[in-house]
């Protein structure tokens, strides 16, 4: 029988450490559940805050190397580059961390082969509580020689150790010397590991464990505990009683079932939070959080009853597939109810470029979310607060009703384009957003209005038969225009009022318009999304899309490392007026030059289109987040 980290706790030292359990939830949460082991989610308490879980380790590292970017570092033409940046991560490790760790790098290849689940788990009148299980599979582990490290540090702290036992399960128990309440409970059983900070919460997973497929005794009004007695085996746990399990909490089966469709395969990765309760139990007996819990249900921020997702990689067409899914009572108050989203059509416009690296849409009825504010703020004060904002505050000062003018006048249709400045640079992401106005008149005289009240801030400037504004206060005017982290302008086109971060961005958009640089809605890579989109909303009509081109940010960073002037700003950091070596992109830019990378031509097919969609549903939010797998590859 193979020696494991429980038997070097009978047969050697006695040794624990919260810092290595966290070290080793980070390396196994790359980890099917056994046939004789419920899952973690039907061994997990009903009140679990926090959970995340991978399914299976083996099949987890498949999928990820066939995504792009798995294929992509197997391209033999990437291969020397990979190969010394492998090299140089190892090389960094054996330097800086496999002494306090006590673990190679080759142990760290070893990962479990099973599940992997963490919880963090509400407690009446107690912060939270810490579960994390790990199912090795047939071989030991990293998992088993993290533990033993663990133990071996809490050993030389002077920790506490004792044994417990559970049915036929012996637990050992590590107490911090100074603070008796500070403990850790941990028991192997089927080569599975389980560690957890409240020993209720390990003779619950035991309980469920022994007793899977039976449902949790209702123990309240009986006292009947004759279960939990031969579940223990001892008379000083004949008090314990055994909880319901997350896979009965309403909450977290809502979500789960919302972010699982039969066309998906099983996701490889879930992941679930409680953010109310998470707030409850964190604040309990503290004056501050309580405060904070008697704020939430005025601003009904209590109706968020959950949120969760599935993850499942290199699936169909899918090179990753991500639903996300908020959960919300209905009918919504408060804040939750501010957003007056509409459906209404997502197509980009003819002013979208096709060299965005992102464009969102979606329909908004402002004037009615302004006026749900009005209504929400009224309650907490004065009435008419908002409108005294912003009649003094902004209206006021820049010349114009910004209600009636702006607010009101804006139709409800709204783009948000974000690119790259060229040539590359470091404050090259920009922003272009573009609002569709009911009266374009209206605007352009507020717009002139503004100008006006302030000629030195406002440089009207003319491109094609476009006239716009870059804006230009003391801080930026005093800088070279490429020297600049932003050259914001505003403009009105087209219906359209234009505000946004990048002149040069904006005389793209105008280019596209007039068809002298390429359109999104052109582009194959639209084609391809909208085709996807099509059969994803089935009918029905998402309130928000999203478009991405992973392709143009990876060309950014490939533009930056090869150029001279720029290569010398990412080596170096500025500390106090000095600029010192930044050892990380040092380090970046010395691999580079050992092994040059290949032209970018190479490179840019794996970078595939990707996007979202979001529906406002009974149950709250839900969102469908994709990237495509592109047809052909090198």
């Amino acid at each position: 029988m193979r020696h494991t980290a429980v038997e070097a706790i009978h047969s050697a030292s006695r040794r624990f450490s919260t810092s290595t359990i966290a070290a080793a939830l980070m390396v196994a949460l790359a980890v099917p559940s056994q046939a004789a082991r419920p899952s973690a989610m039907k061994l997990f308490p009903e009140n679990t805050l926090v959970f995340v879980r991978v399914a299976n380790a083996h099949e987890f590292g498949e999928k990820l190397q066939q995504t792009a970017m798995g294929r992509m570092i197997r391209d033999p033409q990437l291969k020397p580059f990979v190969d010394h940046l492998y090299g140089k991560v190892s090389d960094l490790y054996a330097q800086h961390v496999e002494g306090k760790l006590g673990i190679t790098w080759n142990d760290l290849k070893k990962l479990p082969q099973g599940e992997a689940a963490f919880g963090i788990v509400a407690r009446e009148d107690q912060p939270p509580a810490f579960v994390l299980l790990v199912d090795q599979g047939p071989d030991a582990s990293v998992a088993d020689k993290l533990v033993d490290k663990a133990l071996d540090f809490a050993d030389k702290k002077g920790a506490e150790f004792s044994k417990e036992k559970i049915g036929d399960v012996t637990v050992t128990v590590v107490r911090d010397h100074d603070h008796q309440n500070r403990m850790f409970g941990l028991f192997e059983r089927e080569n599975t590991i389980v560690v957890a900070t409240d020993p209720k919460v390990l003779r619950n997973v035991l309980w469920h464990w022994d007793h899977a497929g039976t449902p949790t005794p209702d123990t309240t009004n009986s006292g009947d505990t004759t279960a939990t007695k031969e579940s223990t085996g001892k008379k000083a746990n004949a008090d314990f009683t055994p909880t319901r399990t997350l896979a009965e909490n309403t909450r977290f089966a809502t979500v789960l079932q919302q972010c699982r469709r039969k066309q998906d395969p099983p996701p490889q990765l879930i992941f679930f939070a409680d953010p109310i309760g998470f707030v409850r139990s964190v604040g309990a007996g503290k004056p501050g959080p309580r405060i904070l819990m008697g704020m939430l249900a005025p601003l009904g921020l209590d109706g968020i009853g959950g949120v969760g997702g599935a993850i499942t990689y290199a699936t169909g067409q899918y090179d990753s597939l991500t639903q996300i899914h908020l959960l919300l009572e209905n009918p919504r108050a408060g804040v939750l109810q501010l957003p007056a989203f509409e459906p209404g059509d997502t197509a980009p416009q003819p002013f979208v470029p096709k060299a965005v690296e992102s464009y969102w849409a979606w329909h908004l009825n402002l004037k009615t979310t302004y006026d749900r504010l009005c209504a929400l703020v009224d309650r907490f004060g004065a009435k008419g607060t908002v409108d005294k904002f912003v009649k003094e505050k902004i209206s006021d000062k820049l010349g114009i009703d910004v209600v009636s003018q702006v607010i009101n006048n804006l139709k409800g249709r709204y783009s948000w384009m974000i690119g790259f400045d060229r040539p590359s640079r470091l404050q090259g992401h920009q922003h272009v957003l573009a609002a569709e106005l009911a009266d374009e008149k209206v605007a352009v005289n507020a717009l002139q209005s503004v100008v006006a009240k302030f000629p030195d801030v406002f440089d009207e400037r003319h491109f094609g038969k476009v006239t716009y504004y870059a804006i230009l206060p003391k801080g930026l005017k005093d800088k070279p225009e490429d020297e600049r982290p932003v050259n914001p302008f505003v403009a009105v086109m087209d219906g359209y009022l234009f505000i946004g971060t990048s002149c040069q961005q904006f005389e793209r958009c105008v280019s596209a318009r007039d068809g002298t640089v390429d359109r999104l809605i052109d582009s194959e890579d639209y084609a391809r999304m909208s085709a996807v989109i099509g059969r994803e909303t089935a009918g029905s009509t998402p309130v928000l899309f999203t478009m991405g081109r992973p392709g143009e940010s990876f060309r950014q960073w490939y533009d930056l490392l090869s150029t001279p002037e720029l290569r010398e700003q990412l080596g170096s950091v500025n500390v106090n007026g000095k600029k010192i070596k930044n050892p990380v992109f040092a380090a970046l830019l010395e691999m580079v030059d050992a092994q040059q990378l290949p032209p970018f031509e190479v490179l840019a097919p794996y970078f595939a289109p990707g996007g979202g969609i979001l529906y406002d549903t009974d149950t709250g939010y839900h969102d469908i987040s994709f990237t495509l797998r592109n047809k052909a590859e090198p």
